[in-house]
């Protein structure tokens, strides 16, 4: 399958099992050049996306199963993402990486904004009954530099996650960052 979708090109094949009791599910497929956060909003519940930006996306998964709940918790297969010129959209996230700035810079807070801008964002992962495993991912963007590693379970619609935060790609000195708690609106 071919087609042009949320500005971008989408490129896959996908297959349906429905000849046993439970029907299997797989499905390979990438995406280039794809509005990561029309896309989003389009699949969230809420109609908010946390991202902005030009995104590729690549994955090969599969599952069977009965209902959603099934899916979902038989999920597996990889993932790996990479945006670029973009922004991470979370008022939250954008407050406690001011802290964490303003720390390792020495100076008081400032106000955040809305979103974190980004040059990059990247991340690959592995998928295993229905949870999302990585620790790769990598945002830059042009005052500091990101490293994160964690879960994001599917079924359960939630994260605990700790992102690194430093100054610079090659800085040593980085603080953590948890992020805990249901994906609709999760603490840090």
């Amino acid at each position: 399958l071919n087609m042009q979708v949320y500005q971008g090109q989408y490129s896959g094949s996908a297959q349906l099992d429905v000849s046993g009791t439970t029907p299997h599910y797989q499905a390979n497929s990438e995406l280039q050049q794809l509005a990561i956060g029309e896309l989003m909003q389009a699949l969230a519940t809420n109609k908010k996306s946390f991202i902005r930006g030009q995104s590729s996306l690549s994955f090969n998964i599969k599952t069977s199963g009965k209902s959603v709940t099934d899916l979902k918790k038989q999920l597996s297969g990889t993932l790996a993402f990479n945006a670029a010129d973009g922004a991470l959209q979370s008022e939250s996230l954008a407050r406690n990486i001011e802290y964490v700035m303003a720390f390792l810079q020495g100076r008081a807070p400032k106000p955040s904004g809305q979103e974190i801008i980004f040059d990059s964002f990247a991340a690959t992962g592995v998928i295993t009954h229905g949870v999302f495993s990585n620790d790769d991912l990598i945002l830059t963007t042009p005052l500091l530099s990101a490293t994160g590693a964690g879960q994001v379970d599917i079924p359960s619609s939630s994260i605990a996650y700790t992102l690194g935060v430093g100054l610079s790609p090659d800085s040593d000195r980085q603080l953590p960052i948890q992020i805990e708690g249901p994906l609709a609106k999760p603490k840090y």
